[in-house]
């Protein structure tokens, strides 16, 4: 199964398709919600024909917004029910992976090997590399340009390769949601993928790529259109949601009040966020400080996504910490989008960067 791809391939792709069957759907399965988003090719122009989202909490018997653990026929259900209330065609559905459920070791192979010896050789330096046995996990690679590496690797006779794998067990786990609602995808792509679809821009300089999710933050690096990292933090946005209920408030109330506020007022409750908020941002600043010193290259800028980055003032307070130019992701912006949504695109959009990068994935194919 090919869950990753180069950039180059499938942007360009988009023009080259017939139009008859343009139409695509991005599924994206958190923590909290599910969030779908469908678009269409037409005239060689990428339309945003529906999108969405539900919350998983109320599936399992607890508040929205929060860290829901349904069962897989509820999960399906709530897709299901995202899929009627959106209108979407699901006959062309993607589906993203999660990325703490991968695994990523760049590796080392002869220069004299060739395109057909490649699979096997990669196969034998996964066995080693891998800490599961292979044969629990999908595994794919993407060539890296030797010029983005340190220089004492681009001196060595070698092709560096980044070796992915993501683990059966991860993948039925979602096929299993999938399946409960009825829907067949045609395939299925690493979330942090998706995002990098969404987002990148051709810069030569690393950027940043910080997904707030509730219960993981993902930081991913991108240099030069290649996957360099991609870290899923054990800490979660909803920490901060946390940080109130341990004053004592319920966790409704504290979802209300966190996505009402900004992460720079100075009431009691927005410093108890912004204290761990700081705090998550120190754990992504050293993810960032060990590729500047492993590559001797610095960010040119971060990008935040996921349903955390459209809290008030996220991306001033992020840079003021970080010290990277911050910006929100906006993965619709090469797409035309509906007048009667264009007012409120640029608020949510965030929340559905890896919905949105996994259903141009398919558009693309």
């Amino acid at each position: 199964m090919a869950f990753i791809d180069s950039f180059g391939k499938l942007l360009s792709s988009f023009i080259s398709k017939k139009e008859s069957s343009r139409i695509a759907v991005g599924i994206d399965i958190g923590a909290t919600s599910i969030k779908l988003v469908q678009f269409s090719l037409k005239n060689n122009k990428i339309v945003l024909d529906t999108y969405g989202s539900i919350s998983l909490g109320p599936y399992a018997g607890q508040p929205v917004g929060s860290i829901a653990n349904p069962e897989a026929e509820k999960i399906g259900e709530a897709i299901k029910e995202l899929v009627k209330e959106c209108n979407a065609n699901t006959t062309r559905t993607a589906v993203a992976l999660p990325t703490s459920a991968s695994l990523f070791r760049d590796i080392g192979i002869p220069s004299g090997i060739t395109d057909s010896e490649i699979k096997t050789v990669a196969l034998t330096e996964a066995h080693k590399v891998i800490p599961v046995p292979v044969t629990d996990v999908d595994i794919d690679w993407l060539s890296i340009p030797k010029e983005i590496l340190p220089e004492e690797l681009q001196k060595e006779d070698k092709k560096f390769l980044l070796l992915v794998a993501v683990s059966h067990e991860s993948k039925k786990r979602i096929e299993s949601y999938v399946a409960g609602s009825g829907i067949v995808p045609v395939m299925y792509e690493i979330e942090v993928f998706s995002s990098m679809r969404s987002i990148y821009t051709h810069e030569r300089a690393p950027i940043v790529l910080i997904d707030l999710g509730a219960s993981h933050i993902k930081v991913s690096i991108i240099h030069e259109g290649s996957m360099r990292r991609a870290l899923s933090l054990d800490r979660g946005f909803n920490e901060l949601d946390n940080a109130l209920v341990n004053k004592g408030m319920d966790f409704a109330a504290a979802h209300k009040i966190k996505h009402a506020s900004s992460i720079t007022a100075l009431g009691e409750n927005e410093t108890a966020m912004r204290e761990i908020y700081t705090s998550i941002l120190k754990d992504i600043g050293n993810a960032i400080s060990e590729y500047e010193r492993y590559s001797h290259a610095s960010p040119v800028r971060a990008v935040l996504l996921g349903g955390g980055a459209e809290m008030a003032d996220i991306v001033p307070f992020t840079e003021s910490v970080l010290g990277i130019t911050t910006e929100k992701s906006h993965p619709f912006e090469r797409a035309i989008v509906p007048e009667l949504v264009k007012d409120i695109i640029p608020s949510i959009e965030p929340e559905f960067t890896v919905s949105a990068g996994v259903a141009m994935r398919l558009l693309a194919s």
